[in-house]
C-alpha cells in the first residue's frame, strides 16, 4: 500500500536538512490555502509511482512549533509550515525488477511559507524535477517562479562569483566548448565578450556583507531559470529555517526595489524579447548524460539524456515560428515524427511535445517522446537559423556584446611629452640603446620611460628596451607583486585627440608575444643575460648599477604571488573615453564611440592571453 492511515508527525528537532530550496511566489489572495495546496501537490506527485513502492511515513509538523522556543517564531501569522517523509522501495537500476532485492531510502519534504512566497525541500529529484513541470502548467496561475533578473539581484548581487556553469548556444563545433563550468575568486572577470555565446545555467557567489544577514553566511548558488537556490548544510533544523526566512527575505528586497536590478554577467547571451523574429529551428542538441554530474538531477533526466544521445533525430523547421518538427527513430532508422510547440508561459517558454501523425514504428518513437515530454524542456537547446537558440526554458539571441575593458587607469603626464615613448629620440643622431637607458630618467627627460621611473619608485625597476626584450620596463613591488610594462607613446599632444585603435595594436601585440616571460624561470634567465652592458636600474626610485639586487628578489617569489602586465599609452584620455562611452550608452554610434568598441575589442582579446599566464591586465591612459 502507498500510505499507512495514521501516521506520527515528522520529528522537526531531529533534521539537519541540507540548504536547498526551490522558491515559488504566491498570486492567489488566500496565500495560507494555496501554500496548503501546494504542498498538497506535492504529497500527490510524491506517492505516483510505475515500478516503485512510496509510503509516506511521517506526515506533518504536530505541536512542535509551539512547544520548541528556537522554531516559535514560526508560529507568527507571517509563516506557515509543512512537512512529511516518504519511503521509497524501488529495485536497483543495475538488476532486473524480478530480482528480490530493494533499495530503501527516505525522502524529506519541507515547505515555509513566509508572507506570499514559498521556499520547497525535498533531496527527491525527481519531485523537484515534476514540480518544476508542474509549474510550467499555464493553469497554474497562483504559482510562479521568482522571475530571473530578482533571483541574480537577490543571490548574485554585487558579490564575487565564485563558481559558474554556462551552456553554449551556439551551434555544435570542434572548436568551441558546448558547456563551461568555470571556479575562482572572481569569475566575473574571467567572462569576455566572446563569451556571448553561452547562457548562465547556476551560479555561487559570496553571501553580499552589506546584506545584515546572520544565518545565511558564505557562499551561496543560484540556478535562476528555475528559481532554485542553495547554500551550506544546517546545523539543524532551526538553522535551516532561519537561512530559508533570510533568503526569502533577500527575495522580498531584490523585488520590491523599484529599480530594474543590472544582470551581473552581461557579457553573457542575452534573452531574446520579440519572439517574432524567430523563426525555422534547423538542428537539436542535448545535454549528455557525463554534463549533469555536477548538478542534482533523479536517475530518469540521466536515462532520458542517455536515450535522447542514442537516438535518431532530424529537424523541420517551421520558416514562420518558433515551432518544429522532429522525425525520429532508434536503431539507426526513423520511426515516426513529433511535433514541438514552443509557447509562452509565464515569461518562460515551454515545449509541448507530441506526436503528427501516426507512427509507422510506435516502439522506436514512444520512449523518445516520453523523454521529450518529462525532461526535453531541461535538455535540449535548438537552434534556429534567425541566429537564436532555445535554452533553459528562454529564447537566447547569439549576440557578441561590446563591453567596456574594465582595467584603464588614468594618471596625470603633465610635465613630460605623451608622444615620445623614450629619452633622445628627437636628436639628430641615432641614439645607440646604452645611450637611452643612461639616459632614462636623467634631468631633462620628459620621455614616457622617465614616466615610468618617476611612478614605479618603490620596490625593483630595471629597463629591458632593447633587441629580444622582455617588456620595456620590469618592475617587483616589495609586496611580490610583479609587473611587466610596455610603453608607447601616444599619436598625438593635443588635449582633444580622438581616440584611436592603431597606438595600441603594436604595443597590445607585444604584450601578447612576451608574456611568457611572467614565469620566474624564463624571466630569470633573460635578465640575467642583458643585451648591453648597464641596463638601466632602480631601486625605490635611486638609479643602481646592476640588477643583482632584482635578480636575487625574483627567486624569493613564489607562486601565489600576483602578477601583471601594464600597457602605458596615453593616447586616450579619461574625458574622451567617458564620452565614448556615454555616447554608446544611449546607441550614439559617433566615431569616437565605434573606436572605443574596438579597442575595448582589441583589449580584452589582449586580457584573455595575460590571465592564461598571469594575474591580469591594465592599461593606463592620460587623466
Amino acid at each position: 500500500m502507498d500510505e499507512v492511515e495514521s501516521v506520527q508527525p515528522v520529528a522537526l528537532t531531529l533534521l539537519r536538512p541540507f540548504l536547498s530550496l526551490t522558491i515559488v511566489q504566491i498570486e492567489a489572495e488566500d496565500k495560507p490555502r494555496a501554500f496548503d495546496r501546494f504542498m498538497a501537490e506535492v504529497r500527490r506527485r510524491s506517492r505516483r509511482r510505475r515500478d516503485d513502492v512510496r509510503t509516506i511515513v511521517a506526515d506533518g509538523i504536530g505541536e512542535v512549533l509551539r512547544k520548541s522556543p528556537d522554531l516559535s517564531w514560526l508560529c507568527d501569522d507571517l509563516y506557515q509550515v509543512d512537512a512529511f517523509i516518504l519511503r521509497h522501495d524501488k529495485h536497483p537500476s543495475w538488476m532486473a525488477s524480478e530480482v528480490p532485492y530493494t533499495n530503501i531510502s527516505y525522502r524529506l519534504f519541507l515547505g515555509l511559507r513566509r508572507d506570499r512566497l514559498i521556499a520547497f525541500y525535498t533531496d527527491f529529484e525527481s519531485i523537484k524535477e515534476s514540480m518544476q513541470r508542474w509549474l510550467d502548467q499555464p493553469v497554474r496561475k497562483q504559482y510562479q517562479r521568482i522571475p530571473e533578473a530578482f533571483s541574480k539581484a537577490a543571490f548574485l548581487r554585487g558579490s564575487q562569483t565564485r563558481s559558474i556553469w554556462l551552456r553554449g548556444i551556439h551551434s555544435k563545433r570542434s572548436t568551441k566548448a558546448d558547456t563551461k563550468a568555470l571556479s575562482g575568486t572572481r569569475v566575473e572577470d574571467l567572462l569576455v565578450p566572446g563569451d556571448g555565446s553561452f547562457a548562465m545555467s547556476a551560479a555561487r557567489a559570496d553571501v553580499p556583507r552589506d546584506a545584515g544577514l546572520v544565518a545565511l553566511r558564505g557562499t551561496v548558488g543560484a540556478a535562476p531559470d528555475k528559481s532554485r537556490m542553495w547554500s551550506s548544510g544546517s546545523e539543524g533544523v532551526a538553522h535551516f529555517f532561519a537561512q530559508a526566512n533570510e533568503a526569502l527575505v533577500l527575495v522580498e528586497e531584490a523585488m520590491a526595489d523599484q529599480a530594474a536590478p543590472d544582470d551581473p554577467y552581461p557579457l553573457l547571451a542575452q534573452r531574446e524579447e520579440n519572439l517574432s523574429l524567430v523563426t525555422s529551428a534547423f538542428d537539436v542538441s542535448f545535454l549528455q548524460p557525463e554534463d549533469l554530474s555536477v548538478v542534482g538531477v533523479s536517475e530518469e533526466r540521466v536515462s532520458a539524456a542517455a536515450l535522447l544521445q542514442q537516438a535518431l533525430i532530424e529537424v523541420e523547421g517551421d520558416p514562420n515560428c518558433m515551432d518544429f518538427r522532429l522525425h525520429v527513430g532508434l536503431d539507426g532508422s526513423l520511426g515516426g515524427t513529433l511535433k514541438c510547440l514552443v509557447r509562452e508561459v509565464r515569461n518562460r517558454l515551454v515545449c509541448k511535445f507530441g506526436f503528427d501523425g501516426d507512427p509507422t514504428n510506435l516502439p522506436s518513437v514512444r520512449p523518445i517522446l516520453d523523454a521529450l515530454r518529462d525532461h526535453g524542456q531541461d535538455l535540449m537547446t535548438a537552434h534556429y537559423q534567425s541566429g537564436h537558440a532555445f535554452l533553459n526554458s528562454q529564447m537566447w539571441k547569439m549576440e557578441i556584446r561590446s563591453a567596456a575593458f574594465p582595467n584603464w587607469r588614468f594618471e596625470d603626464f603633465s610635465g613630460y611629452r605623451v608622444t615620445a615613448e623614450k629619452p633622445l629620440m628627437d636628436q639628430d643622431r641615432v641614439a645607440s640603446t646604452q645611450d637611452i637607458h643612461d639616459a632614462i630618467g636623467a634631468e631633462g627627460d620628459d620621455s614616457l620611460f622617465g614616466w615610468v621611473v618617476n611612478a614605479y619608485t618603490h620596490g625593483w625597476l630595471t629597463c629591458d628596451d632593447g633587441a629580444g626584450e622582455v617588456s620595456d620596463f620590469v618592475h617587483l613591488d616589495p609586496a611580490g607583486k610583479l609587473t611587466l610594462i610596455h610603453v608607447k607613446g601616444a599619436g598625438s599632444m593635443s588635449p582633444r585627440r580622438q581616440i584611436a585603435v592603431g597606438p595600441y595594436e603594436v604595443v597590445a601585440s607585444q604584450a601578447v608575444k612576451n608574456v611568457r616571460y611572467i614565469s620566474g624561470e624564463h624571466l630569470e634567465l633573460r635578465l640575467a643575460r642583458p643585451s648591453i652592458a648597464r641596463p638601466a636600474c632602480w631601486t625605490d626610485g635611486r638609479r643602481t648599477t646592476d640588477r643583482g639586487e632584482l635578480l636575487e628578489m625574483l627567486r624569493y617569489r613564489g607562486p601565489q604571488d600576483i602578477a601583471h602586465v601594464a600597457i602605458v599609452q596615453p593616447h586616450v584620455t579619461h574625458r574622451s573615453q567617458q564620452a565614448a562611452r556615454a555616447r554608446a550608452e544611449v546607441g550614439t554610434n559617433t566615431p569616437d564611440a565605434l573606436r572605443m568598441m574596438l579597442l575595448d575589442s582589441l583589449l580584452f582579446a589582449v586580457r584573455a592571453a595575460v590571465v592564461e599566464q598571469t594575474g591580469d591586465l591594465f592599461v593606463i591612459g592620460s587623466r
